[in-house]
């Protein structure tokens, strides 16, 4: 059932009267609303991150984007310096990245897309209005583990040249008589 008449024409109650203080209306502003930017307004998600992210934490050094197919990727430095960071295991992963013993200090985020449930807008106060243009795509950022693959393809190879150096050693030998008395 919609609202009554009666219902409508109620003044609504006053802030004060849900305990919060009087908030009373200072101004009244035009709204705009543009699509100008929209193909190019994403909203990134971080589920790998719990809680807030303090501004400077998730700084990227190295954008990659494919327009048409919709991907970013993001490289994010690591705090090497940390206490908790495992500088030898650092190492050995860094096999993935480079092949001369680079230590791992990025971490690669890729994006993923999800499917729209909702409507979202960014806006901004400017020139006296509010701005507001729909966000078109959300993203989850998540972590790649491609360096992971690239050290297992390394440690593949190493040991394909080590099964074959073997067979070129039983191929070199050579069946001798050996006669003991």
């Amino acid at each position: 059932m919609g609202p009554s008449k009666m219902d409508v024409d109620k003044p609504a109650k006053a802030a004060t009267e849900y305990g919060l203080p009087d908030d009373e209306i200072v101004a009244e502003i035009p709204v705009y609303l543009t699509h100008q930017i929209a193909k190019n307004l994403h909203i990134l998600q971080y589920p790998q991150k719990e809680g807030t992210i303090s501004p400077g934490v998730l700084l990227p050094k190295v954008a990659r984007i494919k327009p048409i197919h919709g991907q970013m990727e993001m490289d994010i430095s690591l705090d090497v310096q940390s206490p908790m960071y495992n500088r030898e295991r650092g190492l050995e992963l860094g096999v993935g990245l480079a092949d001369n013993g680079r230590l791992l200090d990025i971490t690669t985020l890729v994006s993923v897309d999800i499917p729209k449930s909702s409507t979202y807008v960014a806006g901004v106060f400017s020139n006296g209005g509010l701005h507001l243009t729909p966000i078109e795509c959300l993203t989850q950022l998540r972590p790649s583990l491609k360096y992971l693959d690239r050290v297992a393809e390394k440690e593949l190879a190493a040991s394909k040249l080590d099964i074959d150096d073997d067979d070129d050693e039983t191929k070199d030998a050579k069946a001798q008589t050996v006669q003991v008395t």
